[in-house]
């Protein structure tokens, strides 16, 4: 049984929603780079790689610490935007089948929609300049096509209804990924919450990973070198010692002058 999706809470609604923002782009722009570019798997298979790269690296950069957090994030966008060509659009906006949203709930939906949307975009862009070749008037190209296919998908939903739209679409990612794809229903508010619990744990363990490194770098050493005139001193001591039953006592003028292993 398919879940009500308007009985939600409005941050399950806006999970769902950008998830789904996300799933559709990507179907949108595999759809028209095999269409109309003539992509075949293999090398949709290299951006989706290389998209999914870039997208670990964004999250990377969103998790080293900072004073300003949003400061951060924003260099964070600044950094995948600056991996577009010049002149290229970085904004994606999803057509909507009704008209502009009006109620507050909905511009909230439709903002957070918009912004996976565009996130989307960004990196899968992203990966078609670097993988192959794109240029801006390319990936224009692209992005006009992605939204057609938006529209040819919102047609058929007023068409023909929902159900229906949804195997079309489905028909035309099957021909693009070359395997099954399907439309799955609308999961138990439960399971998003789970998703966002892990989606936090994953940023949270990224963050933590990102302190440690920080504090690696800033790490400085327990023994400072030894000058040279500090270094004679010790060894003329060394010379000067006389030496115990084993004979071996050299060493020991220098074993307070360096860390030991378990110290490092």
């Amino acid at each position: 049984m398919k879940n009500n999706v308007k009985k939600m809470a409005l941050e399950n609604q806006i999970d769902l929603a950008q998830q789904n923002a996300i799933d559709f782009t990507h179907a949108c722009m595999t759809i028209a780079l095999h269409d109309v570019f003539g992509v075949g798997k293999d090398r949709l298979d290299k951006v989706t790689w290389r998209k999914d790269e870039i997208n670990e690296e964004l999250m990377r950069r969103m998790a080293i610490p900072a004073k300003n957090r949003q400061a951060q994030l924003n260099e964070a966008e600044k950094w995948l935007v600056g991996l577009l060509p010049e002149g290229v659009i970085s904004v994606f906006r999803i057509p909507m089948l009704k008209g502009v949203p009006r109620k507050r709930r909905e511009v909230q939906l439709k903002m957070a929609i918009d912004k996976a949307a565009t996130l989307e975009w960004r990196g899968y862009a992203a990966a078609c300049a670097q993988i192959l070749g794109f240029g801006t008037q390319r990936l224009e190209k692209l992005r006009q096509e992605t939204l057609a296919n938006f529209g040819q998908l919102n047609e058929w939903v007023e068409q023909d209804g929902v159900d229906v739209a949804m195997e079309m679409l489905c028909r035309c990612a099957r021909e693009a990924y070359k395997t099954d794809v399907q439309v799955e229903d609308v999961p138990e508010e439960s399971v998003l919450i789970r998703q966002r619990q892990e989606a936090a744990a994953t940023v949270r363990q990224l963050e933590l990973q990102a302190v440690r490194q920080e504090v690696s770098r800033m790490r400085v050493p327990c023994v400072l070198p030894l000058s040279e005139a500090e270094v004679q001193r010790r060894v003329e001591a060394c010379i000067n010692m006389p030496a115990s039953d084993g004979g071996l006592t050299s060493s020991v003028c220098f074993a307070d002058s360096f860390p030991s292993r378990g110290s490092l």
